[in-house]
């Protein structure tokens, strides 16, 4: 009785289980100029496709006087940057931070 009653209790859970796995939603379809898409949060994807150029060469010191109020644009990768930027380290930001710059060609 005791192990029937324990093969009931695991296929209502494996049956949960199985009703939430099919409740993700599937990513959705890429649009044609993209070919490589990535997900900023639960179900938002975002293409972060490379983009053409490269990042300007890396300053070797943070200038003085920066713009008071200019606050960058952070980015992990270029999908986070408008079309003619690439996501670039610079030397004024934390170790491993990235902002958006303009792309040299």
């Amino acid at each position: 009785m005791v192990n029937r009653a324990m093969s009931l209790v695991f296929l209502v859970g494996l049956i949960a289980c199985a009703s939430a796995l099919s409740s993700i939603p599937p990513p959705p379809p890429l649009p044609p100029t993209c070919l490589q898409h990535c997900e900023e949060s639960f179900g938002k994807y975002i293409c972060c496709d490379e983009h053409l150029g490269k990042c300007p060469a890396v300053r070797p010191i943070c200038p003085s006087g920066l713009r008071k109020g200019f606050e960058p644009q952070f980015c992990q990768h270029d999908g986070h940057c408008a079309d003619h930027q690439k996501c670039c380290y610079d030397v004024c930001l934390p170790a491993g931070k990235k902002v958006c710059k303009p792309a040299f060609y």
